[in-house]
């Protein structure tokens, strides 16, 4: 049997209802990796089988989380992890059939066109109005407000190819933007709220050992990309009745951001009663919050 012969051999005892005969052939599959999803994926749409067609859906999705938590690990391990990199391992999770090359060609697209537009005699405010326009005006990018709504809105590609998403995948692809254009642009979540601030780091030339100063310049909404004051955002969550410190905002590190979003979807589909997709985002999370 040639190699070829012998995958489709074992990818056809699939439909074996033994389970114990399910579970060694799920196990050899598995150990294939992502360079079998598309085989899979054909047998999959080729077939009758309702038995054949999950079981090929639950090998698949183990397949991808496998990846998924390796890939994770290299990119903690990375000099510069970058967020849109964080953002495709993590959606890749659920949708399987995401295409990073294209959801990065997209996102480039998207970076060079706000690139274009600044330039370094920009004053912060006009930075970020400059680039609010080029997102919501010329890109047309939409936000929803309701995160229990759409499961795609947390799906990076489609937020790129669809130009619409939630708050926040809209918050991490507005700081995933401004972090490649050199805007220090952090997300901040305040109870069921989600915030940009362009924080400036102040260094002490007295003390140059000491750690930068960070202080809120003024706060951005990443459904809309309107600009608020520190004064407007402190009115605001006092009609919430909502208690912070205003000196110690909690922003998002890029590896707090990935594992919140995931922790999001772990949410959401839990929330939509599909467990078999929240088991997968639990797994991940458990996986990598240990290493």
């Amino acid at each position: 049997m040639t190699d070829r012969n012998e995958l489709n051999a074992i990818i056809q005892l699939l439909e074996d209802p033994d389970q114990e005969v399910y579970d060694v052939v799920a196990n050899k599959l598995v150990e294939y990796g992502t360079s079998l999803v598309p085989s899979l994926l054909q047998v999959q749409y080729a077939s009758t089988s309702d038995l054949m067609q999950d079981r090929i859906d639950t090998i698949i999705h183990q397949i991808q989380l496998k990846d998924a938590i390796e890939q994770f690990k290299q990119w903690q391990a990375s000099n510069n992890p970058s967020i849109i990199e964080g953002l495709m391992i993590v959606s890749s999770i659920v949708y399987v059939q995401l295409e990073k090359e294209t959801t990065m060609q997209m996102f480039e697209q998207v970076r060079k066109s706000c690139w274009l537009e600044l330039n370094h005699y920009l004053t912060a405010l006009e930075k970020i109005t400059t680039l609010n326009s080029v997102l919501f005006n010329h890109h047309h990018f939409q936000g929803v407000l309701d995160m229990t709504k759409e499961e795609q809105l947390f799906n990076i590609e489609f937020v790129l190819q669809f130009k619409k998403g939630n708050m926040l995948s809209m918050g991490a692809l507005y700081m995933a933007l401004a972090q490649e254009l050199d805007l220090p642009v952090k997300l901040i979540q305040v109870e069921d709220h989600y915030l940009l601030a362009y924080v400036d780091s102040q260094v002490s030339f007295m003390d140059l050992e000491q750690k930068p100063v960070e202080s809120i310049q003024f706060f951005i909404n990443p459904l809309l990309g309107d600009i608020y004051s520190m004064e407007e955002i402190d009115a605001f969550l006092k009609t919430q009745e909502v208690n912070i410190d205003k000196d110690n905002y909690p922003f998002h590190t890029n590896e707090s951001l990935l594992l919140h979003y995931t922790e999001n979807m772990f949410q959401f589909y839990t929330y939509k009663k599909a467990y078999d997709l929240a088991d997968l985002l639990k797994a991940f999370l458990n996986a990598v919050k240990h290493l």
